[in-house]
């Protein structure tokens, strides 16, 4: 997701060029799970009965569903009566949608740093 929010860089090297680490990260990803099956599954669930995963997925949602929600033109411009003049509607559709994808990145970075907290904190203790 990072990559395809950094497309503003990768479009200075050609149109579309996101797709080409996003392909290589998604590559490398799939051979490391393969060289490790048999400890990628029960380190996945795991982690997802930890009380930082809800936060995590909290945050997706927030990224993947509801700023995509808020960030729909068509929604805005029903809800702003453009022939008033007040505020754009683009404007407001921006703001919104950019601010939610923000808070939704700052809940999964919250989740993470709290599942890394607890996971150094087990480590100690063993």
């Amino acid at each position: 997701m990072l990559i395809r929010e950094l497309d503003n860089i990768f479009d200075l090297i050609e149109h579309g060029f996101w797709k080409y680490p996003v392909t290589g990260v998604v590559l490398i990803s799939f051979i490391l799970a393969g060289i490790f099956r048999s400890t990628v599954l029960p380190a996945m669930a795991e982690a997802s009965r930890s009380h930082p995963f809800a936060y995590i997925l909290t945050g997706l949602a927030v990224v993947l569903f509801f700023s995509r929600v808020f960030g729909t033109g068509s929604l805005w411009a029903a809800v702003l009566d453009s022939g008033a003049g007040v505020v754009a509607p683009a404007l407001v559709k921006n703001a919104v949608q950019e601010g939610l994808e923000l808070l939704g990145y700052l809940i999964i970075l919250y989740g993470s740093v709290l599942f890394a907290r607890q996971y150094w904190q087990a480590d100690k203790q063993d």
